[in-house]
C-alpha cells in the first residue's frame, strides 16, 4: 500500500506596515472593509501599493515602489541596498460611509530589528500603524453619549467650514472628530456621566445643588483657509463638492496649525442627549 505526500511549496515575503484602523470616538478597531489606495499611480494605472488584510484585520503593505527586492528577501543581509527612506502617502475610504474618508503619510521603512526595546517601539516594523478614522455625520452612537450633529460655519461670515476638525474637550475627555465636504459634524463624546458632582453655585437663592447633569466642554475648530468655504444655505440637491477630490489629512490640521485658522466656543454636555447644533466660531489665524 502506497501513499501520496502532497508538499506545497512555500513563498516567504517580507511586509513593508501594517495599519491597523481604529474609531476616532471610540479607539476600537474598525471591522468593516475598506479600501485604500495611493494618491499617484503609474502611467499605465497600475497601483502602487498592494496591501493584504490579515485576520486580525490589519491591513499589511505587501507592495510598494522602491520596496521590490525588500519585500522579495527575507533575509535583508542579502540585500545590495537597504531601501530609500521615503513618505508613502494614502487614502483611506469607508464604503459603507460610517467613516470619512482622509490621507494620511507614513515614513518607510519600519525598523526591522528584533530585540524587546525595538519591537515594542512604535517605529518597529512589528508594530501596526495607527491610524484614526472620523465618524461620518449618519455614523451609529451609543445611547450614553452626548451628541451634537454640527453644522460648523463662522461666525461672522456665516460659511459652512468643509473638512473642519472639532476638538471636544470636557474635564474628563477629548474627543476628535471632523466635518464632511459640507460643514456638517457629528460630535459624539462618550464617557459623560448621567449625575455628577456639581461646582459653584445654583441658580436660585437655595443652596447649590449637590449632583449636575451636565458637564463643562470645549469645542476648538481647527480650519484649512486653502478650502472653499460654502454658503450656511445652501442647497445641497443642487450644490457640487467645491474641493472636488480632495481627501482632508486630519493629522496635518492636529499638529502642523502655521497657517491654519482656529476658534473655539463653551457649552454644557449631557449623557444621552443628542441634538442638533449650530457650532458658529470667530476664526483667528495661527501665526
Amino acid at each position: 500500500m502506497s501513499s501520496t505526500v502532497v508538499v506545497r511549496e512555500w513563498r516567504d515575503r517580507r511586509m513593508v506596515v501594517a495599519l491597523r484602523f481604529v474609531d476616532a470616538t471610540t479607539g476600537g478597531s474598525v471591522r468593516q472593509p475598506l479600501q485604500l489606495q495611493t494618491p499617484l499611480q503609474t502611467p499605465n494605472s497600475r497601483p502602487l501599493s498592494r496591501f493584504v488584510r490579515n485576520l486580525s484585520g490589519h491591513y499589511v503593505l505587501m507592495e510598494a515602489a522602491g520596496f521590490e527586492d525588500y519585500s522579495e528577501t527575507f533575509d535583508l543581509d542579502e540585500l545590495a541596498a537597504a531601501p530609500a527612506t521615503q513618505t508613502l502617502t494614502l487614502e483611506v475610504s469607508d464604503p459603507s460611509g460610517q467613516y470619512l474618508p482622509r490621507q494620511f503619510s507614513l515614513s518607510l521603512p519600519r525598523n526591522p530589528a528584533i530585540d524587546p526595546a525595538s519591537v515594542a517601539a512604535a517605529t518597529s516594523l512589528f508594530q501596526p500603524v495607527r491610524v484614526a478614522l472620523y465618524p461620518s455625520p449618519n455614523a451609529r452612537v451609543n445611547p450614553g453619549w452626548a451628541v451634537l450633529r454640527a453644522t460648523v460655519v463662522t461666525a461672522i461670515t456665516h460659511q459652512r467650514l468643509p473638512w473642519a476638525v472639532v476638538r471636544a474637550t470636557t474635564t474628563e475627555t477629548t474627543t476628535l472628530t471632523q466635518a464632511d465636504w459640507r460643514g456638517e459634524a457629528l460630535i459624539a463624546v462618550p464617557g459623560i456621566p448621567i449625575t455628577t458632582w456639581a461646582t459653584g453655585a445654583g441658580a436660585g437663592p437655595g443652596p447649590p445643588p449637590v449632583t449636575a447633569t451636565e458637564v463643562d466642554a470645549t469645542l476648538e475648530v481647527v480650519f484649512d483657509p486653502a478650502l472653499t468655504t460654502i454658503s450656511e444655505s445652501a442647497d445641497f440637491s443642487q450644490l457640487i463638492d467645491p474641493n472636488p477630490n480632495f481627501r482632508p489629512d486630519p493629522d496635518r490640521l492636529n499638529t502642523q496649525r502655521s497657517g491654519l485658522l482656529v476658534g473655539s466656543v463653551s457649552l454644557r454636555l449631557a449623557s444621552g442627549r443628542d441634538l442638533p447644533y449650530r457650532l458658529a466660531v470667530t476664526l483667528s489665524a495661527v501665526p
